[in-house]
């Protein structure tokens, strides 16, 4: 989604000259972003941490039945991980009973496989953010194909587990596209709000913080990236915020409940 990984200095740069375009976010269908490179993952990354056991009883479950018409529920969502970064999210979540969805692309996966597990495994929803995060609104149907069937091969395999919802990148979509993505068991997810942690200025946990909680209401679906630092670091006071504020965090589908492949959510 909109975000640039500080692994790649140029895009973030990019990303922030231009945050007032919707090339960094926005709802739904438009029209293809400027392009710029691929969020690939370095040609020598960091190894992937060693996932750490967590009791089960304190792992939140993507299959446990939420009623979100008696509580207050909110979804909050990750996007282009994993990276180096998401196991000190993952620990946020799990140290306050919480779960989240993490919209992965499939290179990052195949980089830190130990990390898709290790969310996987401890409760958290893995989704398909592309493979490389390209604007599939402007890629040819074999292309848009091509990088949600790759990714799901790719998520699958280390999770044992095929995902449902694909969100993608830039909220870049059309019918066609929508298509293309249900006839692989996706359904497209966008999302209400987010604190745009990929803006200038936006970049200290406070603000990530302060604007989440902001822009938090019931039953949405927020957006942001586990690619970033400080959006990493604001995870522990934003869970205890929303949850202060009687929040029930939850996964996407959730909130949900099942979903129709090629259908968008939330509704244009």
């Amino acid at each position: 989604m909109p975000h640039l990984p500080q692994r790649h200095p140029l895009l973030l740069i990019a990303c922030l000259a231009s945050a007032a375009l919707s090339a960094c976010g926005g709802p739904a269908e438009q029209s293809a972003p400027p392009a710029h490179q691929s969020t690939s993952t370095a040609a020598t990354p960091a190894a992937s941490p060693t996932p750490t056991a967590t009791p089960r009883a304190s792992r939140p479950s993507t299959t446990e039945k939420v009623d979100c018409k008696k509580l207050k529920c909110i979804a909050l969502t990750y996007d282009d991980g994993p990276s180096p970064l998401t196991p000190k999210l993952l620990k946020a979540f799990t140290d306050r009973k919480a779960t989240a969805t993490l919209f992965m692309l499939g290179n990052a996966a195949e980089t830190y496989p130990k990390t898709v597990k290790q969310a996987h495994e401890q409760g958290f929803e893995i989704a398909n953010h592309t493979y490389d995060h390209q604007a599939i609104s402007g890629l040819s149907d074999a292309k848009v194909a091509w990088e949600v069937s790759k990714t799901n091969t790719a998520l699958t395999r280390i999770t044992g587990v095929q995902p449902t919802l694909m969100r993608p990148p830039y909220a870049a979509r059309t019918s066609r596209t929508d298509t293309v993505v249900g006839t692989h068991g996706l359904a497209v997810v966008v999302w209400h709000n987010s604190p745009e942690d990929w803006v200038a200025g936006h970049n200290t946990a406070s603000v990530i913080t302060k604007l989440t909680v902001q822009r938090a209401s019931r039953n949405a679906i927020l957006l942001m990236h586990d690619i970033h630092p400080w959006t990493v670091d604001a995870a522990a006071p934003t869970i205890d915020a929303l949850q202060k504020q009687g929040y029930t965090l939850v996964t996407v589908s959730q909130l949900l409940g099942r979903t129709t492949p090629g259908k968008v959510y939330p509704a244009a």
